[in-house]
């Protein structure tokens, strides 16, 4: 699909928005090509408004990595089958083919956490609620992580999600060559770029105790604060490009290490895994706390967190364009506490044993009030227009 095609007749026809003669169709780009991912448009036509995704295709190896994995059409199966879930845009059209694309809620009112400084401890607990309800709907006890229940999802056998590891480790490389030399330890940066990626994924996903539909990419760039009018405030989880299925600590983790700062990854950590954990029970409708408890949380975090390691490397350029010129310098000092915390032997990861100190508890018990975003039956999300055929 090209610009050009997006006409006032052509969104009467797909969007269904109502459009007077006079209205002007603009489209204003707000996210330039970045690593894996399209550039991506605002659309705006009299009083309506979407977020346009274009698939990436610009004659890179991503570029055709995306084409023949059909990138675009699983980010599309994961809108169109969470579009009830609640943490995500919703999804109002989808044109398929080499050059299609997503048009997606308007979120441009939302804001995005400071990459380089690191979430913040009302943004990290927003985002671990979003990931909790996400995973209780479809978490199961002893699944194995790689017997997907939809075709389009990811698993840690997946060879075309092998495929991007490898490629993106190949940028990685590059990057750091190029701009990291000197501000990572060499050998610690070899040791994970020669890991044994589907020796890492087996272990991550495999062999944890409970699967779940995953993000695959979770990291703050791809987490939207969006204020109601009541004044609540929607962690809403965007770029479904790397939906798996396996172990939903990976998103847990991923996200710790690559959006929390050192200091502040430390300090929240038990707190943030309790709150997670209590909060899965609660959404689960089935989950009993006996099935799966807090330690059985832990393992499974602890499980994932090398595969997470191996995630921010695979997307090191994309990360390191988002911290910018100005936030460089905290981003490295996360990759350094990172490495020195996580050291690959083999595909394994000898996991930080830090002292931590709890944060004060939130309420997610029982007498609490579930978040109405979060609640399946609030009814406040409208149904999804997926006619792209």
């Amino acid at each position: 699909m090209k610009h050009e095609d997006i006409t006032k007749p052509w969104i009467r026809q797909k969007l269904g928005w109502e459009v007077r003669e006079n209205d002007q169709v603009v489209l204003e780009i707000i996210g330039e090509n970045m690593g894996n991912m399209g550039s991506v448009f605002l659309l705006t036509c009299g009083q309506n408004s979407c977020v346009v995704k274009f698939s990436l295709d610009d004659g890179t190896e991503w570029s055709e990595l995306m084409l023949k994995t059909d990138s675009s059409g699983r980010e599309f199966e994961s809108y169109n089958f969470l579009s009830s879930v609640s943490v995500t845009p919703l999804l109002y059209h989808y044109e398929a083919g080499e050059s299609g694309a997503l048009f997606l809620e308007d979120l441009t009112n939302g804001e995005v956490a400071n990459f380089s400084e690191g979430m913040t401890y009302k943004q990290t607990m927003l985002a671990v609620k979003s990931l909790a309800f996400l995973h209780s709907r479809s978490a199961e006890v002893s699944s194995h992580g790689d017997k997907a229940p939809k075709p389009w999802l990811y698993t840690c056998k997946s060879d075309d999600l092998i495929e991007a590891f490898e490629l993106g480790f190949k940028y990685a490389r590059s990057t750091f060559e190029a701009e990291l030399q000197g501000c990572l330890r060499r050998l610690l940066v070899e040791q994970v770029l020669g890991t044994n990626i589907r020796q890492v994924l087996a272990e991550a996903h495999h062999e944890a105790k409970l699967s779940a539909i995953c993000h695959g990419d979770m990291w703050s760039n791809n987490i939207i604060f969006q204020e109601k009018k009541s004044g609540s405030v929607n962690a809403l989880l965007i770029d479904w490009q790397y939906t798996m299925w396996g172990n939903p600590l990976s998103d847990l983790a991923l996200l710790m290490f690559s959006s929390v700062g050192p200091k502040d990854r430390i300090e929240w950590f038990e707190t943030v895994l309790s709150e997670y954990h209590t909060a899965l029970i609660e959404y689960h409708p089935t989950l009993r706390e006996s099935e799966y408890k807090l330690v059985d949380c832990r393992s499974d975090y602890a499980r994932a967190s090398a595969y997470a390691v191996l995630t921010i490397f695979s997307n090191l350029d994309g990360m390191l364009m988002a911290a910018g010129e100005s936030g460089k310098h905290d981003f490295v000092r996360r990759l350094n506490h990172m490495l020195e915390g996580s050291v690959p032997h083999h595909g394994c990861s000898k996991l930080f044993s830090a002292q931590v100190t709890p944060q004060p508890r939130l309420s997610f018990g029982k007498d609490s009030q579930v978040p109405p975003y979060l609640s399946p039956k609030s009814g406040l999300r409208g149904s999804p227009i997926t006619n792209g055929n």
